[in-house]
């Protein structure tokens, strides 16, 4: 009895962070590149390959500005998963530290639905994975993929110009709340 009391406890508390300590404005300070769960590049060299300056939490809305400018999205949080809707295609954030003060999110590579990820051709093998290309999406031009257990993991290439540089399959943000 006592186990599920605790249980019980532990997740409302879980809820309650999720959704009151997220809101309010969050400012990236740092972030890495990942590939199938392995850290391929951090600081200044990641920072430079994603712009996103700041990210505001409130009402249902997330406010994302960069260097490139901003924009306006709907939002919900549940357990450790935002979901932002982003034009046609949900984009997906793995909350993976959340406290009054601090936030760090992995954002996968947007997975494209509408791609045709059984066929395509290998383009290179990275950390022991064959990589695919498809031209068969009607979101993106190319889409990139690896398999990882039995899944189809979306990644990108580091330099789309020279493919042994590495490839990325989610973006890790280090972020402050900003506090007035």
């Amino acid at each position: 009895m006592l186990l599920i009391g605790g249980i019980t406890l532990s997740s409302c508390n879980k809820e309650n962070n999720d959704s009151a300590d997220l809101e309010g404005t969050w400012v990236v300070y740092d972030g890495e590149l990942l590939f199938d769960g392995s850290v391929v590049l951090n600081g200044d060299n990641a920072m430079e390959s994603n712009s996103y300056g700041s990210f505001t939490f409130s009402d249902g809305y997330v406010s994302i500005m960069s260097e490139d400018g901003g924009g306006l999205y709907p939002y919900t949080a549940n357990n450790d998963i935002i979901t932002i809707t982003s034009y046609i295609f949900p984009i997906q954030m793995k909350i993976k530290k959340l406290t009054k003060l601090e936030l760090v999110l992995d954002m996968l590579m947007p997975n494209a639905a509408s791609a045709d990820l059984s066929g395509g051709e290998k383009v290179a093998t990275y950390k022991g994975k064959a990589i695919y290309r498809s031209d068969n999406s009607y979101i993106f031009d190319v889409s990139y993929w690896y398999i990882s257990g039995s899944k189809f993991v979306i990644c990108t290439p580091i330099d789309e110009d020279d493919f042994s540089r590495g490839w990325v399959d989610t973006f890790r943000f280090y972020l402050k709340k900003l506090t007035l």
